[in-house]
């Protein structure tokens, strides 16, 4: 018990004489009467028995005042009594709203001012219930669906332990909201997660949201006591728990996070835009993997991470997976380490004309070589800072040494131009642009030398100030690159009017060039539709000579990828162009002299047949 619930039930149990005895009112206004009754009667007797007309005997005086004064108190005494009666009809309404009742009848049957009192009472009690509904509801709901949030699945997953009741957690992660969001909108965001709150709700476990465990008091306080049934609450932006209080049979639970895929499954009609989700799913059981409350969802997340890397849709914890996290945090803190040491390094990936094989730029890519681990793969340290909270400080690293070297390079006379990827974490910050122009600025390089790729998700954000952020950084030189374009969502009609430089296709259509024709179709209309907005394009990841011949074919003749080079650091880019001059160099002449070959066979097959006529 709280010490504020200590003080009100001392209160409530000790009146401390409150409303007894003389302390009653009915009895006080009962002796005022029987000493003013007394008062005036007596000195009413004394009259009538000095009256010499009539004189009357003392005791029958006496007799009948004393019945008239008595009288007179019993009355006042049930009239006050009978007043009290609604007073304390009104102490115990409230007793019972601060003890949490808060709809416990209150019968005050009067029509004097004490009714009045009561129907003002009863006037502040709705009110007040309104009120504390009102707060119980952003205290305990999630504001958006309206599901119960992570403060009501803390509790219940505490009081599941400490109760020692078996149960399961489930952790649920949509796949691809963000790009949705991004695509239609956040108006479109928000009403899709309503609708999924709603769906896992009724189809994949069969409740309304209000039939939910909240495990919390009419008063709004979370109840010392074990889960009653089952709770969903939406956890983070996207993602929604579950506990299954008493359930730890595999196939039981397996059967729930079939439920709840399934409900995705089905399609979603949000302002007229038709969606379909897919999700992964974790699933940790106490006590078979823990009975520490804050570990259980933590592994049911890690159950979830591992079955989305495993592409399966679900998946249970297990004790690997915990040896997987504690690596996964070693590594966490040992990149916070090389970031702030400057440890993660700069390489950089030529783009080429093909048509010329001239350098038109780079992009700076990290890399990471590790003192015990060796060269640890940007595929697993990016998506490490994005998760763990590294991207600003990694991203503000990435930048200022690409900065840094476009500007060192453009002292030495190379005016290439540097591109240099932008984390979205980076982008809405609120001041991004700000930062970037100054570090451009402080760097001496030339704006028009740098260029920022964002993703096609990030350009097809439909916040006004992502669009003025773009609009800024146009307008102070700096180039703009939409990278990895074909694989998102877009708006074709917003693509038009952002202030964009260029269109780099994405790697994955590029690998289908030569075996899938309609991917093949794809590539053609964003190099159609590159060159009719007006806009330069670039072909990544380049790995063949027949990607380059279609390409160049179509019109699209700046490439990148591993045909011309790797990526690598700055101090390697001379020497590989030396290389590459000989290469050509030697190349040309095997070409001439294979040229020159092809030219004298002919001649001497001539001369021999001439020679045998």
């Amino acid at each position: 018990m709280s010490t504020t619930d200590t003080e009100f039930a001392a209160v409530a149990t000790s009146p401390r004489g409150k409303g007894q005895g003389i302390n009653s009112v009915p009895v006080r206004f009962g002796l005022i009467a029987l000493g003013l009754g007394t008062v005036c009667g007596i000195g009413q007797a004394l009259i009538w028995h000095g009256d010499s007309n009539r004189p009357t005997p003392l005791l029958v005086v006496v007799s009948i005042f004393t019945l008239i004064v008595l009288a007179q108190a019993a009355v006042t005494y049930f009239a006050a009594w009978k007043l009290t009666q609604n007073i304390k009809a009104l102490r115990d309404g409230t007793e019972a709203i601060a003890a949490g009742d808060f709809d416990a009848p209150i019968n005050v049957e009067c029509a004097c001012e004490v009714g009045v009192l009561a129907d003002s009472f009863h006037k502040l009690v709705s009110r007040l219930n309104a009120n504390l509904r009102r707060i119980n509801m952003l205290a305990h709901s999630d504001a958006l669906t309206g599901l119960p949030n992570r403060a009501v699945m803390t509790h219940m997953l505490e009081s599941l332990v400490a109760t020692g009741m078996p149960g399961t957690a489930i952790f649920i992660d949509l796949q691809g909201f963000k790009k949705i969001n991004d695509a239609f909108g956040y108006r479109v965001g928000d009403q899709l997660l309503q609708d999924v709150g709603r769906r896992i709700a009724k189809v994949g476990f069969d409740r309304e949201i209000e039939q939910f465990d909240w495990g919390v008091s009419s008063f709004g306080e979370f109840e010392r006591r074990a889960p009653q049934d089952i709770t969903l609450a939406r956890f983070a932006a996207d993602q929604f728990v579950a506990l299954l209080p008493g359930v730890v049979d595999a196939d039981h639970c397996e059967r729930h996070a079939k439920a709840v895929l399934q409900a995705l499954s089905l399609l979603f009609d949000v302002g007229g835009a038709e969606i379909r989700l897919t999700a992964h799913i974790g699933l940790a059981r106490v006590p078979l993997d823990t009975r520490d409350p804050a570990e259980i969802l933590r592994f049911a997340e890690l159950a979830m991470a591992a079955a989305k890397q495993e592409r399966k849709p679900w998946r249970f914890f297990n004790a690997a997976l915990s040896d997987v996290a504690v690596d996964r945090s070693r590594l966490e803190s040992e990149l916070q380490q090389a970031i702030e040491r400057g440890e993660v390094q700069l390489h950089y990936q030529p783009q080429l004309d093909s048509r010329s094989l001239q350098i038109v730029g780079f992009e700076a890519l990290a890399r990471w070589s590790h003192p015990t681990r060796g060269t640890i793969s940007p595929a697993v340290f990016i998506p490490l800072a994005e998760q763990s909270g590294l991207m600003p400080a990694l991203g503000a690293h990435v930048l200022r040494s690409a900065v840094r070297q476009c500007a060192q390079w453009q002292r030495q006379g190379r005016r290439q131009r540097v591109a240099i990827n932008i984390s979205a974490t980076q982008f809405d910050d609120p001041h991004f642009v700000r930062d970037a122009l100054s570090v451009i600025a402080e760097c001496g390089a030339d704006p028009a030398l740098i260029e920022f790729e964002i993703t096609e998700s990030m350009a097809m954000s439909d916040l006004p100030e992502s669009h003025q952020n773009l609009i800024f950084l146009r307008e102070a030189g700096v180039q703009i690159a939409i990278d990895d374009f074909g694989t998102g969502f877009s708006n074709l009609a917003l693509l038009a009017r952002l202030p964009f430089t260029t269109l780099k296709i994405d790697r994955s259509l590029i690998e289908g060039i030569g075996w899938s024709p309609k991917g093949e179709v794809l590539v053609k209309t964003i190099i159609a539709m590159a060159e009719g907005l007006g806009h330069s394009i670039v072909a990544e990841g380049v790995e063949t000579p027949d990607q380059r011949a279609w390409l160049d074919d179509k019109g699209c003749h700046v490439h990148q990828g591993f045909l011309f080079a790797r990526p690598m650091p700055a101090e390697e880019i001379d020497e590989w162009e030396q290389r590459r001059d000989l290469d050509g160099m030697i190349g040309h002449l095997r070409s001439l002299a294979a040229a020159s070959l092809s030219e004298r066979k002919p001649r001497a097959s001539l001369a021999l047949i001439s020679s045998a006529g």
